[in-house]
């Protein structure tokens, strides 16, 4: 019974050194690793960040809403990007640790002002209003106005109808025309006007439809703009005007 008892002892303190044994490997082991993170983490740690295309907004304060510490790690940005902001790209050097963001920013393609002018914004190419504008007079600056009471960060209108308004404007850059503002209709917000020319003739158009067939009517109207009251461009395919 004594050596039965004495064999089940020497199992029992054997069972106990291997479960040392294998700890104490275990944590070897992890220190090892933990070591070797610690040296190559070091080693894919970002050198620099910078900011190219940042137009208003400063190089640091990109910088700064930018979350990169690794070079392998994905950038995630701290914050909401400013609205002037359009697209960021960012452009790594796995070999030197430096990253590039490149920033697109919205350019100012016009702006809009709520009814009675209390609110301005500069919106860009697809109509988002991005930054607050000084009212605007005379005709350098594309100019538009509205019952809706739009917002900084929104859309001035529904995209298929600022598609078609951009078209329209661009036809009367086209035409060499003067325009003034354009008035976006209070009862139904799918039709504008434009004032042309220093007389400032009514141009009345619907924003539903392209300007198909616009441009010819125009340049052939632009030298009697000192005698017409109106131009009405609303119905496709038709052209009426009226002499004063």
């Amino acid at each position: 019974m004594a050596q039965k008892h004495e064999s089940i002892t020497e199992r029992r303190l054997s069972h106990q050194f291997n479960n040392r044994r294998r700890f104490l490997a275990g944590a070897a082991v992890a220190a090892a690793a933990l070591s070797w993170l610690i040296i190559h983490y070091q080693l894919l740690e970002v050198k620099s960040v910078s900011v190219k295309g940042a137009g208003e907004i400063t190089a640091e304060a990109i910088i700064k809403l930018a979350d990169i510490k690794y070079i392998f790690q994905t950038v995630k940005w701290n914050g909401t990007l400013p609205l002037e902001i359009e697209a960021t790209e960012i452009n790594k050097n796995y070999w030197t640790r430096k990253v590039v963001i490149d920033v697109r920013s919205r350019e100012e393609y016009g702006q809009w002002c709520n009814f009675g002018g209390r609110e301005c914004y500069w919106f860009d190419r697809t109509g988002v209003t991005f930054k607050t504008a000084p009212a605007a007079g005379g005709k350098i600056v594309r100019v538009v106005t509205g019952p809706e009471e739009v917002k900084l960060g929104e859309k001035i209108m529904p995209e298929r109808l600022f598609a078609n308004l951009v078209k329209w404007l661009d036809v009367l850059e086209e035409v060499e025309v003067a325009a003034g503002r354009v008035e976006v209709g209070e009862e139904t917000r799918e039709e504008a006007v434009i004032r042309l020319g220093v007389e400032e003739v009514p141009v009345y158009f619907s924003l539903r439809d392209e300007p198909a067939g616009v441009k010819r009517a125009l340049e052939a109207l632009r030298g009697d703009l000192g005698r017409l009251e109106y131009i009405d461009l609303r119905s496709p395919n038709r052209v009426y005007y009226k002499y004063r």
